[in-house]
């Protein structure tokens, strides 16, 4: 374990410098604008109910806006290193819920799905701290804050691909979801496709970024 932690760590400690990327398709100008309000070192305040539907997304999506119970979902089903499968731990996202919840500190992140009824199933994720006695990675977030606004990232992978010819090319895909927050208060996330590849037929390496972004309003209520 002591290995494997280590180099999870080590490759996750290069990732602040490209946190802020975007790709050609940015934050949509039509949407209010995004949020600079910190609350520790460069954590945007996430603090607030929202509703599970999205109320938009951008480019619009032909499937519709994701529910953020099947956001959370798809990075509690990643088969990726960072996943919480490859620590054998189990989230327990729910298929559904009415609204979630976040709670926000400088060290950590309270996600709640509210249910019909009072039912609750909440989540806590740490902020990341380079530690190689940790034993688990998935329930780890990261900060960043530039022009591009401020934004919470989490470490799964949820687009996990790679591609191998031997002596000619090696390549690999992620999909990173982030979280944001607008001025009126609705919650924005951020899925962002990045693809690297290096090939041994053509001089150097490529890197490619893009993103897909979705809004959902605020619930209204206490956290």
């Amino acid at each position: 374990m002591g290995r494997r932690m280590l180099a999870v760590l080590a490759a996750v400690a290069m990732l602040p410098a490209c946190g802020s990327i975007t790709g050609p398709t940015t934050y949509p100008g039509t949407w209010p604008p995004l949020a600079f309000t910190t609350l520790g070192d460069r954590c945007p305040d996430l603090n607030g109910v929202y509703d599970n539907v999205g109320s938009a997304a951008h480019p619009p999506a032909a499937g519709g806006t994701p529910k953020l119970t099947e956001v959370f979902g798809r990075m509690e089903r990643t088969t990726a290193i960072t996943g919480p499968r490859a620590w054998g731990q189990s989230w327990g996202v729910p298929a559904d819920a009415e609204r979630v919840a976040l709670v926000q500190d400088e060290q950590g992140l309270t996600v709640t799905f509210q249910g019909p009824g009072g039912a609750a199933h909440s989540l806590r994720f740490r902020r990341l701290h380079l530690d190689p006695s940790e034993r688990r990675v998935d329930d780890f977030f990261t900060c960043y804050r530039d022009d591009n606004g401020m934004r919470l990232r989490f470490m799964q992978d949820i687009a996990p691909r790679t591609a191998l010819l031997p002596g000619v090319y090696a390549g690999a895909q992620a999909g990173l979801v982030f979280l944001l927050k607008a001025v009126d208060g609705s919650l924005v996330v951020q899925f962002r496709t990045e693809t690297i590849g290096v090939s041994a037929v053509l001089i150097g390496s490529h890197a490619s970024f893009d993103s897909v972004w979705w809004r959902y309003p605020a619930a209204g209520g206490k956290p």
